[in-house]
């Protein structure tokens, strides 16, 4: 919903007339239940059209266009934060949450009928405003036109129903301005005082290094928010911060997102709190206090969401956002994959032997496609390469979701999701970090599948709880449609070619670059050697882990969190390899190969 009214406060307004009834019919907890919408009201300002991103790129000349595409990955982060704090939430209180009524397969997919028409309009209000078609503003006419349209054909919109829609339109409308002038009212106050402003000097005077400032602005973003609304908050400091943060190196883009989710933080945060006045005046039997106790956990999700973003530095975004990618598409593939082993195995009928077999040979054809995904990111750039790897994957998972055979499940596993995942998420990923970023490319590399590997930590749990769930068919359509989901990342962000690359230090140097001239490198065969060990681990033991976990008795839950921990375990000698690249002499680095080698062993 988010999406279409590009409005937080009218996400919380309508979802809270829509969302709580429901939820108190069920018997969820009161705090919780306010919690949850209005924290999922916050998500709008990271989904397009948000009407955020346009102040902000009004105020400082950016491209709204990029800034709604750098939205997209943050925004499904959050999300699925949130659903981490709601998990633990009912955990430590079963009677917060009660399990809602089970529905077939049958009667799921027989849901999604009776939506055709709004997932058409929302693609044409979203397809529009991506394409350049039309404004934000003008999707929105055309959207709500749209929605008068399907209500007109579905023989849904009496005399009667309209006079209610209109009344409470004008209702929530009403209450929502009348809070914003209040709000207004009270920023002039603010503003005259010339509090802001002396925060501001204090930032800009203060001499410290370019991420300490970093963390001071949003600091002081996320105090004046309890104080000031949002646009206020950008209207008053965006002026002053953003040259400053220019000056020392960081990336307009990503700082817009940042400050974005800090004003964001701010409506569910004491005093102002705008999101839970807005729900407060649309439940007013549910006292505030409640509501602010049950947005705290969602502010402790938002405080770890806003460390896991990237640090804003020019070229350091597109490693992240590479790896933000890697962990949604190599990630499912490479590790979630341990999930979905036992539930195959078991309604195929086959052993679990076969299914790793066909994990295998996926990893043999995404090996024997690399060179092809690498030649063609040479010539025609890696966006056009990513976006095909990602559609591939996206297919190969649905067609997953169909197989009845072992035969079936080799050809949609090793052919199609593998060479997806090898022109996707791999090769052209690679390639656009190392042609970025020249100087530190060892550390950027390894920056990348850190954030793959904290991706990958989330993900891996939540995967088993999905597959526990809905089962592993649905949760590869599921997989399917979050891959597809990202696609105006690339479409967006990424450049049509891939910049040159200069001459490599190490394997190629001095070299035409040819097959030949690599294959007879020694640290190539040292490497070989070291992905052999690797794949001995990652696709070998890493697989079967979750299985040999819920077969001793742990739950599929805590077995996925377990190993979602291990991955996580990798990221400071992933960080440590990256400062040895860069730094270490190149007659070092077989040596440090040789230690990891051991280790590994």
């Amino acid at each position: 919903f988010a999406a279409v009214s590009a409005s937080s406060l009218a996400t919380t307004a309508t979802m809270g007339l829509v969302a709580m009834p429901e939820m108190r019919k069920h018997n969820y907890n009161v705090s919780m239940a306010s919690g949850s919408v209005v924290a999922g009201g916050t998500i709008g300002s990271l989904i397009p059209p948000s009407g955020m991103f346009i102040i902000y790129g009004i105020l400082t000349e950016t491209s709204i266009g990029k800034m709604f595409a750098a939205g997209i990955i943050p925004g499904i982060l959050l999300a699925l934060f949130y659903m981490i704090a709601i998990a633990i939430w009912c955990r430590l209180d079963p009677n917060a949450g009660p399990r809602g009524p089970k529905y077939t397969l049958k009667e799921k997919l027989w849901s999604f009928t009776r939506t055709g028409e709004v997932i058409v309009l929302f693609a044409l209000v979203m397809g529009g405003i991506v394409l350049g078609w039309f404004t934000p503003t003008e999707a929105g006419a055309i959207g709500a036109f749209g929605a008068i349209v399907v209500s007109v054909a579905r023989r849904r919109l009496t005399w009667a129903a309209a006079r209610t829609a209109i009344y409470s339109t004008l209702k929530t409308t009403g209450m929502i301005f009348g809070i914003l002038f209040g709000a207004l009212v009270f920023n002039s106050f603010i503003t005259a005082s010339t509090i802001p402003l002396n925060i501001v000097n204090f930032v800009t005077d203060s001499g410290l290094p370019p991420m300490a400032v970093l963390f001071l602005v949003l600091g002081v973003y996320f105090v004046l928010g309890m104080v000031l609304d949002a646009s206020a908050m950008m209207t008053l400091t965006i002026p002053l911060f953003f040259p400053l943060m220019m000056n020392l190196g960081f990336d307009a883009i990503l700082f817009g997102v940042l400050v974005v989710r800090m004003t964001e933080i701010a409506l569910i945060t004491p005093p102002v709190g705008m999101n839970v006045y807005i729900l407060s005046g649309v439940v007013k039997d549910i006292p505030l206090e409640k509501i602010f106790k049950g947005a705290l956990p969602f502010v402790a999700a938002d405080i770890l969401h806003v460390a896991m973003l990237p640090p804003a530095k020019r070229g350091w975004g597109l490693v992240t956002t590479t790896g933000v990618l890697t962990g949604f598409g190599h990630g499912f593939v490479a590790f979630a994959v341990s999930a979905l082993l036992k539930p195959i195995a078991l309604d195929l009928e086959t052993s679990r032997g076969a299914v790793s077999t066909a994990i295998g040979l996926g990893r043999l054809a995404s090996g024997i496609a690399s060179p092809i995904v690498g030649r063609a990111t040479d010539r025609s750039g890696a966006r056009g390469v990513v976006v095909l790897g990602m559609v591939l994957t996206a297919l190969g998972l649905v067609a997953l979701g169909f197989v009845q055979t072992e035969a079936t499940l080799y050809l949609a596993w090793s052919v199609l999701v593998s060479a997806g995942v090898a022109a996707g998420f791999t090769v052209a990923l690679d390639k656009l970090v190392v042609a970025s970023i020249r100087e530190t490319r060892g550390m950027a590399l390894a920056m990348r599948f850190s954030v793959a590997a904290v991706v990958s930590t989330l993900l891996v749990p939540f995967v088993t709880v999905l597959v526990d769930t809905v089962g592993w068919r649905n949760t590869c359509s599921i997989w399917a449609l979050v891959i597809l989901a990202l696609l105006p990342i690339p479409l967006l962000t990424f450049e049509r070619h891939t910049p040159p690359q200069p001459p490599a230090s190490g394997i190629a140097k001095n070299s035409a670059g040819t097959v030949r001239s690599i294959l007879v490198q020694p640290a190539l065969w040292l490497i070989a050697f070291a992905f052999m060990a690797q794949a001995a681990v990652v696709t070998g033991l890493s697989v079967h882990l979750v299985p040999l976990m819920t077969d001793n008795g742990l739950t599929a839950t805590v077995a996925g969190t377990l190993f979602g921990g291990m991955i996580l375990l990798s990221v400071p000698v992933r960080l440590l390899a990256g400062v040895v690249a860069d730094r270490a002499p190149i007659s070092v680095l077989p040596i440090f190969l040789a230690i990891l080698l051991v280790l590994e062993a």
